[in-house]
């Protein structure tokens, strides 16, 4: 009887401590969402967390914050670099960037040994980044990082402000309005604007040299790589010029395409295909692309169905 008594009292007690924990949580809201997001690792929630780790990220002042995991139980949606857009966090990442990443990464964070980081911070979670940068990533060269969470925080905060700012750039890239104006007599006096290509030999006389003069005998040898374009990989012939016109570079693909490409960065413009089977047309000499050529404001290309 003095046994049962005993495991009575202890029931009672423990019922009141938890009664007593439940009321504290209930009317103090910071208590409140943490024993919830216990409750749902209890139940098997959050799996990428461990739960030591999830205990330390529950305390007051952590710079991760869980308490969307209540509603959203995956880090992948739930956990937010609650420093994104602070300017102060942002210019201490891009310190600790320099330290700690842009040996791999690259000093623009566009990549180098490692990939680019601008790219992955637009396409990847907040989680992705905080998880890989915190535990490394198998079977890679990524490591764990010698930094804090607030740390890769204020890294993360750094890369998200810089790919904004890319993003802000390139859409006032995309909203440039071209103008292309080639008349007939512009492509007569073709020798006249030697900053621009307008047809296949350079101009009427077809001398196939620029007029340009920036280029000499005494620095064509430091001439470098200012861009590169990826096209499509030639299976066909192509026997022709890219054109130059108005700041843009017109490529033909054989044997059906052209591409117009921004010629100070080689950023693809537009692109146009119209898609023919050789096989289909009496072709003698096989599935040549002649190039393109420009009148007015318009490009031509001879297409092999001739439309």
């Amino acid at each position: 009887m003095i046994k049962i008594k005993k495991w009575r009292a202890l029931l009672l007690v423990a019922a009141l401590l938890l009664g007593t924990a439940a009321a504290a949580a209930w009317i103090n809201p910071e208590l409140n969402w943490r024993v919830k997001v216990v409750m749902v690792k209890l139940r098997g929630g959050v799996p990428e967390i461990a739960f030591s780790q999830l205990l330390q990220w529950l305390r007051p002042g952590s710079p991760v914050y869980l308490e969307s995991l209540v509603e959203k139980p995956s880090p992948h949606s739930a956990i937010k670099n609650l420093d994104v857009g602070n300017q102060q966090v942002i210019s201490q990442g891009e310190q600790q960037f320099r330290q700690t990443c842009s040996a791999c990464h690259g000093g623009d964070a566009t990549g180098g040994t490692g990939p680019n980081l601008i790219a992955f911070v637009g396409q990847n979670t907040d989680w992705d980044f905080l998880s890989i940068a915190k535990w490394g990533r198998a079977n890679t060269a990524m490591m764990a990082q010698p930094v804090t969470d607030a740390q890769i925080w204020s890294v993360h905060a750094f890369l998200v402000d810089k790919a904004r700012a890319w993003a802000d750039a390139a859409a006032v890239k995309t909203e440039k309005k071209w103008q292309i104006n080639v008349p007939f007599e512009k492509l007569v006096a073709a020798k006249q604007h030697p900053d621009e290509w307008l047809m296949y030999s350079g101009d009427m006389g077809g001398h196939r040299h620029s007029a340009l003069e920036q280029i000499n005998k005494s620095n064509v040898g430091k001439l470098r790589v200012a861009w590169a374009a990826q096209l499509r990989q030639a299976t066909k012939p192509l026997s022709a010029t890219p054109l130059v016109a108005g700041g843009l570079m017109f490529v033909s693909e054989a044997p059906d395409g052209v591409t117009a490409l921004d010629a100070t960065s080689g950023e693809v413009v537009w692109r146009f295909n119209r898609p023919v089977d050789p096989s289909k047309l009496p072709l003698c000499c096989g599935a040549f692309n002649r190039g393109v050529t420009i009148l007015g404001d318009k490009v031509f290309v001879g297409t092999l169905d001739a439309y």
